[in-house]
């Protein structure tokens, strides 16, 4: 039920945003990595960021754990990639 939910999450996000793609790593439906426009107008302009992005087996009661692995400047990014913000982290819902 879990792999089915995330597929659909996948699928989602492939279909559903033109300045993304992401991409099953090594046919782990829990592990992604993804790629990201930054958006015109904005100061990620032309940009294009990295990110990697871990499912966890109970999800969607846990979150996922996303890294920006590009460098990035934003107040919610910190030094290591981590996004730090409460609803992926103490304030996750798991009906978001």
């Amino acid at each position: 039920m879990v792999s089915k939910r995330v597929m659909k999450e996948l699928k989602a996000l492939e279909d559903g945003l033109e300045y993304c793609s992401a991409t099953v790593i090594e046919d782990d439906i829990f592990h992604w990595q993804v790629f990201l426009i930054g958006p015109e107008d904005s100061p990620y302009e032309g940009g294009k960021f990295r990110l990697d992005i871990k499912i966890p087996r109970d999800f969607p009661l846990s979150p996922p754990k996303i890294r920006f692995k590009t460098k990035i400047y934003h107040p919610n990014i910190n030094f290591t990639g981590d996004i730090c913000i409460n609803i992926l982290q103490s304030q996750w819902n798991a009906t978001w």
